[in-house]
């Protein structure tokens, strides 16, 4: 158990900001991609400025003690009773208009994030284990079916993106760095899907 609450920890946190800094500048190199590694500095200085980190942090810890409440409730009732707490520690929801006519097309999505992570971690919550790798070694006996849910996960992350590009009143963003700004998300989406699959590959393997 230990393992999983270290993995939202704000240490490992700002270790995966970090290597996904590093992936960005190394993704967008050369004259064309000066003005996106300049956004993206700016972007990650201010996580590093104003608390955002442990706000994830907090937000992951939602999560898990969320899924104490699944031993007598489904999914869908779970988030249902919990939404608004998870929204309230949820980054892009307080900084969302409230008023814009899309927010509830957001809250939508944001109910799918987090029925896609009490799936996730739920199960991680039963297993045992002496590391993190052998916990979810024993809660996924099928390395494929860990693998499906984290798909799922991001599939919702790309839509989350997807409803936040094209209603622009759904989130202030300056106009001179609204397209890089995208570009970035979109890019950390797909190289963090990556990673994190890459990982349990890793774990598996490292398990034979």
């Amino acid at each position: 158990m230990t393992g999983l609450f270290k993995i939202g920890s704000e240490e490992e946190i700002k270790k995966t900001g970090d290597y996904l800094e590093y992936k960005i500048k190394e993704r967008f190199k050369g004259v064309l991609g000066l003005g996106i590694r300049k956004v993206a500095k700016m972007l990650f200085n201010w996580v590093m400025r104003t608390g955002v980190i442990p706000r994830l942090s907090k937000n992951f810890e939602f999560v898990l003690d969320s899924c104490k409440e699944l031993e007598n409730k489904d999914f869908e009732k779970v988030a249902e009773e919990r939404l608004d707490g998870y929204m309230k520690t949820n980054e892009l929801y307080m900084r969302a208009n409230k008023k814009c006519e899309k927010i509830k097309e957001l809250e939508k999505l944001l109910k799918d994030e987090f029925i896609s992570r009490l799936k996730i971690y739920s199960k991680m919550m039963l297993s045992k284990g002496e590391s993190y790798p052998e916990l979810v070694r024993n809660a996924y006996h099928r390395k494929a079916e860990l693998k499906e849910l984290i798909r799922k996960e991001f599939e919702v992350l790309r839509r989350i993106v997807s409803l936040l590009e094209k209603e622009r009143e759904l989130i202030k963003i300056p106009s001179g760095i609204r397209s890089p700004l995208f570009k970035i998300m979109w890019a950390s989406v797909e190289i963090m899907e990556g990673k994190v699959l890459d990982d349990v590959e890793h774990i598996y393997k490292k398990g034979k």
